[in-house]
Parts: C-alpha cells; structure tokens; sequence
C-alpha cells in the first residue's frame, strides 16, 4: 500500500462514548475468526477477544500511519460509538435495573461476611474455641 494514500476511517454513527470522542478501537482482521473478533491491547502490545480491554487509538494516531492502523487487510479501526460497536456485535448499553439488583446483592453478601466475624460485646466469650 501506498504510505501516501489518504486514511479513510470509517465512520458508524456520532454518538461517541463518553470520554472517547475521536478514539478507535483496532480490530485484528489478521487475528480475528468469523466467531471471534480480536483487538490490539494498549501501544500494540498484543490482543484481546473483549473490546473493553482494547486499547484506544486517537485518530490523529491512525490517520499518521493508516498502512499499520487501518489498511482494510489487516487492521481495521472502529470508531468508539455506539452505532459502530453495535455493527460489530457488541451491546453498549447499561441495564439500571439489573446493575442495582447487582449492587444490592454484593451488599447483602459483605453485610453477611461481617456478620460471621467474631461477635464482641458483654455476652461474648473472649476465648478461641477449639
């Protein structure tokens, strides 16, 4: 590829997530299988199957180096929106209900563990029992 051809990244949708405007995600075409999508990790430092443990790339990054960031073959940047994410089968949306259900639980589980701990008080024995 032509180091001079212009970079086009693609763009799926402008709703970016929060804190990721103008940021992409890598996909490894070159790694990836038709039933599992693989990232670059953080500065080119291997691959993952999960896109939150992606590493982010600016899009001055990607448009600086496109042969290496986006050539279509091996490497394609997807950009962090919803719309794009979604595209590439990854849900991006977060169940309040089901989050709070979460927390409660883990709550009533720390609550139980500091429950089982050793009473203290007048009515309890100072000594270990065996």
């Amino acid at each position: 590829m032509d180091i001079g051809t212009p970079c086009t990244l693609p763009e799926f949708g402008n709703e970016w997530l929060h804190g990721f405007a103008g940021c992409y995600i890598i996909l490894s075409l070159k790694h990836s299988t038709d039933k599992e999508p693989i990232f670059w990790m953080d500065n080119d430092r291997g691959y993952t199957p999960y896109p939150v443990q992606a590493g982010t790339y600016r899009r001055d990054q990607i448009l600086a180096k496109p042969w290496h960031y986006n050539d279509g073959i091996n490497t394609v940047a997807i950009p962090l929106t919803r719309a794009a994410l979604s595209l590439i089968g990854f849900s991006v949306t977060v169940d309040f209900d089901s989050l709070e259900q979460f927390a409660n639980r883990s709550v009533a589980t720390v609550k139980r563990s500091i429950g089982k701990g050793k009473k203290s008080g007048p009515d309890s024995d100072p000594t270990p029992a065996d």
